[in-house]
C-alpha cells in the first residue's frame, strides 16, 4: 500500500504569499494609523485582522489546484505562526507571550476558514432519468 507523501512545496508558496500579505496590510495599517485615519487604541486589532487575512490568503494559496487536500491550510497557517512568531520573539528585547498566543488564534482562524471553504473531491453523479411527461 502507498502512502501519499505531503508535498511541501504548496507549503512554503502560501507561507510567502502570507508573508507578503502581511507585510503589505501591516504598511497599510501603519499608513492609516499615521495618517490618524486609524485610532491608535484600535491598532491591535488591526494587526490581529490583518494576521488573519494574511493567513487565510496563504491558505488559500496552498490549495490553489489541489482538491480534497484539508490538512495542507492548516499547514500554512501553522508555518505562517511559527515565522512570524519567532521573527517577533528574536526581534524584541522582551518576549510577548501574550502576543504569540493572539496570533496563534488570529492564524488558526485564517486556516480553518480556508480548509472549511476547501473543495470536496468531486464524486460521479448519478444520472437523473427524466420522468415521462403526462399528457392530458
Amino acid at each position: 500500500m502507498e502512502k501519499k507523501r505531503l508535498s511541501v512545496r504548496p507549503i512554503m508558496l502560501g507561507l510567502a504569499t502570507a508573508m507578503g500579505a502581511y507585510l503589505v496590510l501591516l504598511t497599510l495599517a501603519a499608513y492609516l494609523t499615521v495618517s490618524g485615519r486609524l485610532d491608535e487604541v484600535r491598532i491591535g486589532q488591526a494587526v490581529w485582522a490583518c494576521a488573519c487575512l494574511s493567513a487565510f490568503g496563504g491558505a488559500m494559496m496552498t490549495l490553489r489546484g489541489k482538491r480534497g487536500a484539508a490538512a495542507l491550510p492548516l499547514l500554512a497557517a501553522a508555518a505562517f505562526w511559527v515565522c512570524v512568531s519567532l521573527l517577533g520573539l528574536l526581534a524584541s528585547d522582551a518576549p510577548d507571550l501574550n502576543g504569540v498566543l493572539g496570533l496563534l488564534t488570529a492564524s488558526a482562524l485564517g486556516g480553518l476558514l480556508a480548509a472549511g471553504l476547501a473543495r470536496r473531491e468531486k464524486g460521479k453523479r448519478a444520472k437523473r432519468h427524466k420522468t415521462p411527461r403526462s399528457r392530458r
